[in-house]
């Protein structure tokens, strides 16, 4: 009796033991699934949060953050410096509650979609805007093509300006302020200049210091949009600005229409552009093929042709001479993201490239298969690759390249300039 007690106590004691043991297993067990399940959310939340960055066009802040201190790079101490010393223009917008809300609407709306819906930038909202002290009654709208581009940072987004009345800021009826990364910060500036330098229509821009109701909203790129004011400013006679898809697409079509002088203008404009089209009109009687190709050049030269999309690119129709001239915008990142579009325009395209899709547009195709356009271009090129071609624009434009580029600076000092 006495051994079987013994027996049973001593399985007993095993038993408890194996529990024991067994609790003593589980927590790990525990801890390690717990583990796992804490480092997936990590990891989801990470991935989200860098997903949102990136759809919010907010990553340009953090990448070159990055790229710099894995380089030890700390020229952005300096830059910072810079940025806090460049004076800014500083425009001062004051809206009503309920059109802010409404405009917030919009951008919500259309961030659903990739594109942002023509008739969200109809939609008009009255604002007073204080530009250096001087107050401007002024109408607010949307603005932009891609909505993530242009709306994805939800405190920041583009917008149009159009000023009421006589008055007119920084000698502007019409611009747009930006979120500096549609235009690539400098990029667009400097391709403007050059431009101008040879003899194209450029386009007023600048850095420009954004507060709405109070509250700042950084720095902003503005840019002047397409009328009078910008011919006379590039000392041009009075002339229609224009797109072109199948037919001509004048602005302020029915101003034009209205007025002798103009109406007799754009009726010549539209016949020459059906003959053109029909190929009953050689393509250097409506183009002023000598300005395309000093175009097409900067194009290839900045390594990028998106502004020679029919989307981006307008025309002035030139009254003393009778010819269509390009006005380009939209040179974005002056980058290798596409290294096959580092080609000369009249090379072969690689496929599916930007150079690829140009081609295949009727209307660029009238212009780079004339064989006007072909001998100017080889010029052109010829002109604007040399090395004492570029060194002499730096030297005539270093001082403003300076103050513009320390503005900058102000909103992203580890921002990396082109020509470096």
């Amino acid at each position: 009796m006495k051994i079987k007690a013994i027996e049973n106590n001593s399985r007993l004691a095993e038993k408890v033991r194996d529990v024991v043991r067994i609790r003593k297993r589980l927590p790990f067990w525990m801890l390690g699934i717990i583990g796992v399940v804490i480092s997936a959310m990590c990891f989801l939340g990470v991935f989200n949060y860098g997903r949102y960055l990136y759809y919010s066009g907010q990553t340009q802040h953090f990448v070159p953050i990055v790229k710099d201190l894995s380089k030890l790079d700390f020229s952005f101490v300096k830059h910072y410096t810079q940025g806090q010393m460049a004076e800014l223009d500083e425009a001062v917008i004051d809206i009503k509650f309920k059109h802010l809300l409404r405009i917030q609407y919009l951008r919500e709306q259309a961030m659903k979609e990739r594109f942002i819906n023509p008739a969200f930038k109809d939609e008009e909202f009255p604002a007073k805007l204080t530009y250096n002290g001087q107050t401007h009654n002024v109408k607010l709208a949307l603005t932009g093509m891609v909505s993530r581009t242009h709306l994805g940072n939800a405190n920041k987004w583009s917008f149009e300006v159009k000023v009421k009345g006589d008055g007119t800021i920084a000698g502007m009826k019409r611009f747009a302020m930006l979120v500096p990364t549609a235009r690539g910060y400098l990029t667009d500036w400097l391709s403007f200049r050059l431009l101008e330098d040879l003899g194209l229509i450029g386009m007023r821009v600048d850095f420009v210091n954004v507060s709405i109701n109070g509250k700042s909203a950084g720095v902003f790129y503005m840019e002047e949009r397409f009328d009078k004011y910008l011919v006379e400013n590039n000392s041009l006679r009075e002339g229609i600005i224009f797109k072109l898809e199948k037919e001509v697409q004048p602005y302020g079509e029915n101003k034009l229409m209205a007025a002798p002088g103009t109406r007799a203008q754009l009726l010549l404009m539209k016949r020459m552009w059906q003959d053109v089209a029909a190929g009953d009109l050689p393509a250097d009687k409506f183009f002023d093929m000598e300005k395309m190709a000093k175009l097409f050049a900067v194009s290839d030269l900045m390594n990028n042709k998106h502004p020679l999309n029919k989307a981006n690119l307008r025309f002035y129709f030139n009254p003393v001479t009778g010819l269509a001239e390009p006005i380009a915008r939209e040179f974005e990142d002056l980058s290798k993201r596409e290294p096959g579009s580092m080609k000369m325009f009249l090379e072969e395209p690689d496929l599916n490239t930007r150079h690829f899709w140009l081609e295949q547009e009727s209307i660029i195709g009238l212009i780079y298969n004339n064989e006007v356009f072909k001998r100017y271009y080889i010029r052109e090129v010829s002109a604007v690759s040399k090395k004492e071609f570029l060194d002499g624009f730096f030297e005539r434009n270093n001082d403003e390249l300076k103050a513009i580029l320390y503005k900058v600076y102000r909103t992203l000092p580890f921002y990396k300039f082109p020509k470096d």
